[in-house]
């Protein structure tokens, strides 16, 4: 699956430790890398977090994912990013790859990228 990454930040080369350091004003950062699936509401939704867009090859989608519902994922907001990280650091050791943000209608627009193995990202 192609996800789309956007970004006032250049990304060289994909890795948790460049991506947890470059987190501006949103601490749920820590959780990933947060991309827009197809389809228009993802993009319409991520392209306000920059000008630069990233093309994700995800290919880990096909294994085991989280779902995390938006009402969830709200009262989260104000947790820290060491709370997002330890979160992303539990999610991990039960196996997850990635996260599903679920909206109310039960549809998923979005996402999080826990796992940044074998995952190439190219500037669009």
């Amino acid at each position: 699956m192609i996800g789309h990454h956007y970004t006032d930040h250049d990304i060289v080369t994909l890795n948790y430790e460049d991506l947890r350091s470059n987190i501006t004003n949103h601490a749920n950062g820590a959780l990933g890398l947060w991309y827009a699936k197809n389809g228009a509401k993802g993009h319409e939704w991520a392209s306000g977090f920059g000008k630069n867009r990233f093309l994700v090859n995800i290919p880990c989608l096909r294994e085991k994912g989280f779902s995390l519902t938006v009402e969830k994922l709200a009262t989260m907001i104000s947790k820290s990013a060491d709370y997002h990280e330890g979160f992303r650091s539990a999610l991990l050791a039960l196996g997850h790859t990635h996260i599903d943000i679920v909206e109310s209608n039960g549809e998923s627009h979005m996402g999080v990228l826990l796992d940044f193995d074998n995952v190439e990202v190219t500037k669009a």
